[in-house]
């Protein structure tokens, strides 16, 4: 829940609230009546001191390219990074979707513990993705998504470089089929995947 949606009842506001700050016009004509021990002073601050206070700085917003923070689906729980490539979609198409969902299920493995990232929508490097991913694995669907100075591994060939485990692999939408190339392409996926995760 967002701080800014929080709900106070009248009787929670007044006691967070019951003393002001600054008193305001309707309460004056009020506190004028009131015995001298009971009036409200307003609090302020010396000149000096706000003066000296520097102005907020204006935060800069991020161009699409320029954010080094990455945008995911999913939780990342098993520290997997799947990069996929999808120009009209925000994260990835519904039908590959659910196809990765039942490859990711195969490898008991859920949605929440892989970060899906979609390098069509978004610049990241390898820099960027181990320092805020922290990937055991990294998983590239299709020829685009390995830019942004990813390792150039030949498909289906699992490969271990500082640490991550890589695999690469034509993209989902050609895998996603009944026909017998997309059924060997399967199979080949299958084989790395096992031999990456150690199924």
């Amino acid at each position: 829940m967002d701080i800014n949606q929080i709900d106070l009842s009248a009787g929670l506001l007044k006691a967070l609230y019951g003393k002001n700050l600054i008193m305001d016009e309707a309460r004056e004509p009020a506190a004028q009546n009131a015995p001298s021990s009971l009036k409200e002073e307003p609090i302020t601050a010396p000149a000096e001191l706000l003066a000296a206070q520097p102005a907020p700085p204006v935060a800069q917003v991020p161009g699409p390219w320029e954010s080094n923070n990455i945008q995911f689906l999913g939780k990342n729980n098993r520290h997997m990074a799947i990069l996929v490539y999808y120009p009209s979609e925000a994260h990835i198409a519904d039908a590959d979707y659910s196809f990765l969902l039942k490859i990711l299920e195969a490898c008991q493995f859920t949605a929440a513990d892989v970060a899906i990232i979609n390098t069509a929508r978004q610049q990241v490097s390898l820099e960027d993705l181990t320092r805020q991913l922290a990937p055991q694995h990294l998983v590239m669907f299709g020829t685009p998504a390995l830019e942004g100075n990813f390792p150039q591994i030949p498909a289906f060939s699992p490969t271990v470089l500082d640490g991550i485990h890589y695999l690469h692999s034509p993209a989902l939408h050609e895998l996603n089929g009944a026909s017998e190339g997309a059924r060997g392409l399967k199979k080949q996926l299958w084989e790395g995947l096992k031999q990456m995760l150690k199924l």
